[in-house]
């Protein structure tokens, strides 16, 4: 599924060493993920949204429309194999991942531990935990050596207080959480 710049706005880049450069976007159909592709497409990146859901990918390519060229492939960040093919399927596609915003995750209900079953328990480390490792250590092993950035968006507990941002150098494997 692609989009192509239509009707892009005539507003002039802020960040142009932007354009061109590749941004996966995972969880880039809905909320914050949509919105950040949005930016990057607004900015010359070629964009590719990951979700798991095609109805809202094609709702989300409708309105990425105007902005620039973006593309939809689907993906389950807690599945390593789905990961893997994302990233494959990024590379195939345009020959270089730049920027990855790893914003896509979900979990079981949310529901006291004492009460918490533990298969959701298990859904819940899948989905938020799990899924970044998964999607960094495909990243990372695609990015060219300088000037790539893997964002995070994740946050640090079920309640969602504040996002957790993590920008991780291709060549650095350690990295530092501001909350």
């Amino acid at each position: 599924m692609t989009t192509s710049p239509r009707n892009r706005k005539a507003s002039t880049p802020i960040y142009q060493d932007m354009q061109g450069k590749v941004a996966l976007v995972t969880g880039g159909s809905s909320g914050i993920g949509l919105a950040s592709a949005c930016a990057f497409a607004r900015q010359g990146a070629q964009v590719v949204i990951a979700s798991r859901r095609e109805a809202a990918a094609r709702t989300a390519l409708k309105q990425l429309s105007t902005e620039g060229d973006v593309q939809w492939r689907q993906a389950d960040v807690a599945d390593g194999k789905s990961v893997a093919r994302l990233v494959e399927a990024v590379m195939g596609l345009r020959g270089r991942l730049d920027y990855a915003f790893n914003n896509g995750g979900s979990g079981g209900r949310i529901a006291p531990v004492a009460s918490m079953p533990e298969e959701v328990w298990r859904k819940t480390i899948d989905g938020y935990l799990t899924s970044v490792f998964l999607c960094m250590n495909a990243e990372i092993a695609a990015t060219t050596p300088m000037g790539s950035r893997i964002v995070q968006a994740r946050r640090p507990s079920l309640a969602g207080v504040s996002p957790i941002g993590i920008s991780v150098p291709p060549l650095v494997r350690s990295s530092s959480a501001a909350f």
